[in-house]
């Protein structure tokens, strides 16, 4: 079974990534070849597989995370590191995603798919839990796939167009 088993670690997605999940990058590597990736998230669990995922496929990849730490561990488990650029920004603020969004066309010229792979999960009933939380989720879940994609497509220079995705992973599950 492809089933995904999600964990709450200190706010971060840590997940347990099958290859269906990856089938689209794994079964169409000529697809992907020499495009500029960027994936926001990429230093940790999901967000990282799609990185390795889409290096191995012949991208270049530009990813952005909280922790410097694991960011230079990432870089540092690379063969090819003119092919990933890494990028310290917390997507819930808006000047880190425009920073990111600049960086990365200034490193690569371009953004041919943006991957919005940034979240936290919350695992609490709403009315035991702090507004204050909520909001923090939201900020970086949505606001900042907002954020990203707004800076991406206000550049002149990303060519985002019809034949290309915008993907947001955050995803929002009510159960009773």
């Amino acid at each position: 079974s492809s089933r995904r088993r999600h964990t709450r670690l200190q706010g971060d997605w840590s997940s347990d990534v099958c290859s269906s999940d990856l089938g689209l990058i794994l079964h169409m590597p000529q697809h992907f070849q020499h495009k500029v990736v960027v994936i926001t998230g990429g230093s940790d669990g999901i967000g990282k597989a799609l990185v390795l995922a889409f290096l191995d496929a012949g991208a270049y990849v530009a990813t952005c995370g909280r922790n410097p730490e694991k960011l230079e561990l990432l870089g540092s488990s690379v063969k090819d590191k003119a092919r990933l650029f890494t990028f310290k920004a917390d997507v819930s603020k808006e000047s880190d995603c425009t920073s990111f969004i600049k960086a990365t066309i200034n490193k690569f010229d371009r953004i041919d798919i943006l991957i919005n792979n940034a979240g936290i999960s919350m695992r609490s009933l709403l009315t035991e839990c702090q507004t204050s939380v909520i909001q923090k989720l939201m900020d970086i879940n949505f606001m900042g796939a907002v954020f990203c994609t707004k800076a991406a497509l206000d550049r002149k220079s990303t060519r985002l167009n019809s034949s290309h995705l915008v993907i947001s992973y955050a995803v929002f599950c009510l159960k009773k």
